[in-house]
C-alpha cells in the first residue's frame, strides 16, 4: 500500500529489524497520531508493528481500531446464517500458518487433542501446502481442511458459511499473511480472536477475544468481549521433552565460567529502553555476557555500537549461530537467565527456555503483548519472576546472577514441569470450555 502514512511506518519496522534506533521517539509519536488521522490508509500489519513500540494497551487498541475500519468498509458483511443446530459444535480455524511455522506448531495440540465427540472441526489454510511434516499432521488430525490461498476474500467467507460453523476462530488477525477481510465480513454464527494476533483487532464483528485475566486487562483495550481462560491463555507443546544432545558452551563461544543472560528475541523486539536494561545489568555483572539469536549483521553492528555507548565491551555480547530445532531448544540449558524484552515479550521463545528449565525473568506491561511474560511464569509457577518496574528487573538480575542456589531452585522447579502451563492435555481442555462457553452465550442470541 503506497499511502505516505503505510511507507513510513514500513522504514520505521525496517530500521527496528535493524536495531537502529535513530528515529526511535518520531515513530512512537506517529503511531499515537494515526488513530487521529481517518484518512490515513495502512497496512494490517502497522497494528501488529504496533507491539513492539512503548504503547498502552488502550492506545494499541485505538491502532487496530483504525485498521479494522479500513477493512470493515470493504467487507460487507454476509447474512445472517440460519439458527440451526448440529450434533457436535462446528469449530473452525482461519490461519495463513497451516504450515512449517511456529504458529502451526502452537496449534497442532489444539488439533490433535481436542475433544471430537464435543467439536467438529475445519481447518482454513490461507497459505498452500508446503509439503511440511506439521501440515501433514494439521491435515490428518482435522476433520475437514479447507484450501482457502488463492481465494478471494468474498468467496472464502462464502465456502466457510457452506460449511455452517458454529464458531470460527480467527489465528491470525492483523499478522503478516493474515486476511482480516474474511472474518469481517461474519461467516460464522460466532466469531473469535485466539493466539496469533495479542491484542484487539478493533472490531465488534468479532465477538470473543480468547484470553486470560493477565493478558487480558481492561476492558477499554478490547472491541471484542474477553473470555478468560484460568492459568494462561498460551498454547505451548509441552508433551515432548528438550532433547539432550550434551552440547558445550565451547561450541557456542561462551565464556565456561561466565554467568550467562540470555536475550533470544527477534530484533524488532529490542527496544532502546530493554537494551538499556540489559547493559545496567552487564555493567554490574563483570563476568556475564549477553547471549542473543543470530541477528541480521545491521543489527549486529548496531547493538554493539550501543552497548560501547553504556560502557559495556562489545565482545560481551555473543550472538548465536542458526540451528536445527533440536539443537535450539537443547542449546537453551548453556543459558543461566534468561531476560525478558519489554514491549512485545518473548512468547514462544519464553516457553522454549522454560522447557528447558532456563528460568525467565519479565517485567510487567501495559498491554496484552507486554504482559504475556507474566501470564507464561504464573502458569509456570514461578510469579517471583515478575518484576513490578524497570529498577526492580535490573535488582533482580543481578541478585539471582549473584545466588546460583536460588537460581539452581527455579531450575528445579521448571524441570518438575508441575504448574499449569506444562500440562498440554489440561490446556486444551480450557480452551474446550471457553469455546463451549463462548457457543452457549452465542446461541442464547440467536
Amino acid at each position: 500500500m503506497l499511502s505516505p502514512e503505510n511507507l513510513y511506518f514500513w522504514q520505521c519496522h525496517l530500521a527496528q529489524r535493524r536495531c537502529d534506533w535513530s528515529s526511535w521517539d518520531a515513530c512512537v509519536a506517529e503511531m499515537r497520531r494515526l488513530p487521529g488521522n481517518a484518512s490515513a490508509a495502512v497496512e494490517p500489519a502497522v497494528a501488529f508493528m504496533a507491539f513492539h513500540l512503548p504503547l498502552s494497551g488502550e492506545e494499541r487498541h485505538a491502532i487496530a481500531r483504525h485498521v479494522a475500519a479500513h477493512i470493515e468498509a470493504r467487507a460487507p458483511v454476509l447474512p445472517p446464517p440460519l439458527a440451526t443446530r448440529h450434533a457436535r459444535i462446528r469449530l473452525g480455524i482461519l490461519s495463513p500458518d497451516l504450515r512449517e511455522h511456529l504458529n502451526a506448531h502452537l496449534l497442532l495440540p489444539l488439533f490433535e487433542l481436542l475433544d471430537r465427540e464435543r467439536f467438529e472441526l475445519y481447518a482454513y489454510s490461507l497459505a498452500a501446502d508446503d509439503g511440511s511434516e506439521v501440515r501433514r499432521k494439521l491435515r490428518a488430525a482435522a476433520d475437514h481442511f479447507r484450501d482457502l490461498e488463492a481465494t478471494t476474500d468474498q468467496d472464502a467467507a462464502w465456502r466457510i458459511r457452506g460449511d455452517d460453523l458454529d464458531i470460527l476462530i480467527d489465528a491470525a488477525g492483523h499478522t503478516t499473511g493474515g486476511r482480516f477481510g474474511i472474518t469481517a465480513r461474519r461467516p460464522a454464527r460466532l466469531q473469535a480472536l485466539y493466539l496469533g494476533f495479542p491484542g484487539s483487532l478493533g472490531s465488534q464483528r468479532v465477538d470473543v477475544a480468547i484470553v486470560d485475566r493477565v493478558v487480558g486487562g481492561s476492558a477499554a483495550e478490547w472491541s471484542e468481549t474477553p473470555a478468560h481462560l484460568p492459568h494462561t491463555y498460551y498454547l505451548y507443546d509441552f508433551r515432548a521433552p528438550v532433547p539432550d544432545l550434551g552440547l558445550s558452551r565451547q561450541q557456542y563461544g561462551l565464556p565456561q565460567d561466565a554467568f550467562v543472560f540470555c536475550a533470544f528475541h527477534k530484533a524488532e523486539k529490542i527496544s532502546p529502553d530493554a537494551f538499556a536494561l540489559w547493559m545496567r545489568i552487564l555493567s554490574q555483572v563483570p563476568r556475564a555476557v549477553l547471549w542473543l539469536l543470530a541477528l541480521p549483521a545491521a543489527a549486529q553492528r548496531n547493538l554493539q555500537r550501543q552497548a560501547a555507548a553504556h560502557g559495556v565491551d562489545a565482545q560481551r555480547l555473543v550472538f548465536a549461530p542458526f540451528d536445527s530445532r533440536d539443537r535450539y531448544l537443547a542449546r537453551q540449558r548453556l543459558g543461566d537467565l534468561m531476560l525478558d524484552a519489554v514491549h512485545h515479550n518473548a512468547m514462544t521463545t519464553a516457553c522454549d527456555a522454560l522447557a528447558a528449565a532456563l528460568p525467565v525473568l519479565t517485567l510487567r506491561g501495559s498491554a496484552m503483548a507486554s504482559r504475556a511474560g507474566e501470564s507464561l511464569l504464573r502458569a509456570a509457577g514461578l510469579p517471583e519472576l515478575v518484576a513490578a518496574d524497570a529498577d526492580t528487573y535490573v535488582a533482580q538480575a543481578l541478585q539471582l546472577a549473584a545466588s546460583p542456589p536460588r537460581l539452581a531452585e527455579f531450575r528445579r522447579r521448571l524441570a518438575a514441569r508441575a504448574g499449569p502451563l506444562f500440562d498440554t492435555a489440561a490446556r486444551v481442555r480450557e480452551l474446550e470450555a471457553a469455546f463451549l462457553q463462548a457457543w452457549r452465550r452465542g446461541a442464547r442470541r440467536l
